[in-house]
């Protein structure tokens, strides 16, 4: 199934803040495992308590944490986005026509900046895929083969594959 912009609003109704309909920026996560936009929660300043909109379970200011899974997801979506939308899209690094995306550094590449991109990255196992084959892909397939394709990086230490 390839991507259209019907299937991707259905993803994107899942990834709305609960407070304000839109779609959620800065996603915080709240201990009853609500997640809303930061400046929906900002608007309850006044005190160190958030009450959550949706069941009004009070949480700790310190303990809202920022949503990662699904900061993640709408990355991933907004690319999909891109993509789908059959624009031309341009080169990361040059401006140039694009005709790959590299999963690890989340650019899309033009053939010239493709082949250096591959020299430079060969010792670090780089995945990049066609824009075209990326356009054949359904929702799912995409996010599976990001996973796939995406080292796992270690949160305290920069640049560090987890192993």
């Amino acid at each position: 199934m390839s991507l259209n912009s019907d299937t991707l609003q259905s993803y994107s109704q899942f990834l709305q803040c609960g407070a304000c309909s839109c779609d959620i920026t800065s996603p915080k996560l709240l201990s009853c495992l609500h997640s809303f936009c930061q400046t929906c929660l900002n608007d309850q300043d006044g005190c160190h308590v958030v009450t959550c909109p949706t069941c009004h379970q009070p949480t700790e200011k310190a303990e809202v944490k920022d949503n990662k899974l699904l900061s993640d997801l709408q990355s991933k979506l907004d690319i999909l986005k891109q993509i789908a939308r059959g624009s031309d899209l341009s080169c990361s690094c040059c401006n140039a026509l694009a005709g790959s995306m590299c999963f690890e550094c989340v650019k899309f590449l033009c053939q010239k900046c493709f082949e250096a991109h591959q020299v430079f990255t060969e010792k670090d196992s780089h995945s990049v895929e066609s824009l075209e084959s990326l356009k054949e892909m359904g929702f799912q397939e995409f996010l599976t083969t990001a996973r796939k394709k995406r080292l796992p990086y270690c949160p305290d230490h920069d640049k560090q594959t987890i192993r």
